[in-house]
């Protein structure tokens, strides 16, 4: 048991949380998308985000608060995930 847990420690301490929202360093998905590293958390406050695109390479975390909603406009593709050990 303990071995299991010192195998996914360095997770943890090397994972950034980054937060998106109207009053945040990000303001959109895709830029905190593009700052973030593998293990990385992305945290999307409530909102209407008019984004598209939005292709997600690395294994990441991306969790809404308050229900956010994206818009791909009915022109775009949304989210494209290219990576494994992606949690939405």
């Amino acid at each position: 048991m303990f071995r299991v847990l010192f195998l996914f420690l360095p997770i943890f301490i090397f994972s950034n949380i980054l937060k998106v929202g109207k009053n945040e360093k990000f303001k959109t998905i895709q830029s905190a998308v593009a700052s973030s590293q593998s293990g990385d958390s992305i945290l999307v406050e409530s909102g209407h985000y008019k984004e598209g695109n939005i292709n997600i390479t690395k294994p990441l975390t991306i969790i809404g608060i308050g229900r956010p909603v994206l818009d791909g406009e009915m022109k775009y593709e949304i989210l494209s995930f290219r990576a494994n050990h992606i949690v939405l």
